[in-house]
């Protein structure tokens, strides 16, 4: 539940330091939390909720089995369903940065990375390949 709040900050981190040496991305792309990092960067989400996300979509990915079978695919879809709830309050942004996903493997606006969105995010394959 540490690891992937911990990789986020420091992800953020290094984006914000490039940022204040005059680098700034046309376009952001990220898989996992990493895609968390990426909508922040681009200005669609504030950190506050960004944070949020990455903490509720942190403990929902602890507490899913890793044991590949039916049981994990109804854990998944628990999950996924409280963290739309959970999630309902994420006010995203249209962002001028393009945002390129990968729960749809292709650019999008960024005002719809709410809790559908998330929970998308968590319980779908990625599509990184098309989004790349």
């Amino acid at each position: 539940e540490v690891a992937q709040p911990v990789l986020f900050a420091i992800t953020v981190s290094m984006a914000k330091q490039w940022q204040a040496l005059g680098m700034q991305p046309s376009a952001v792309l990220g898989n996992g939390f990493g895609e968390i990092a990426a909508a922040y960067i681009a200005g669609a989400l504030s950190l506050p909720d960004a944070a949020k996300v990455v903490a509720l979509r942190s403990r929902a990915v602890s507490a899913i089995d890793p044991v590949e079978d039916i049981s994990r695919a109804a854990q998944v879809e628990t999950w996924t369903e409280a963290l739309r709830e959970q999630l309902s309050g994420v006010q995203a942004r249209t962002s001028d940065v393009a945002f390129i996903s990968t729960v749809t493997g292709a650019a999008l606006n960024t005002s719809i990375l709410d809790g559908d969105y998330w929970s998308a995010n968590l319980g779908q394959p990625a599509q990184f390949g098309h989004a790349v």
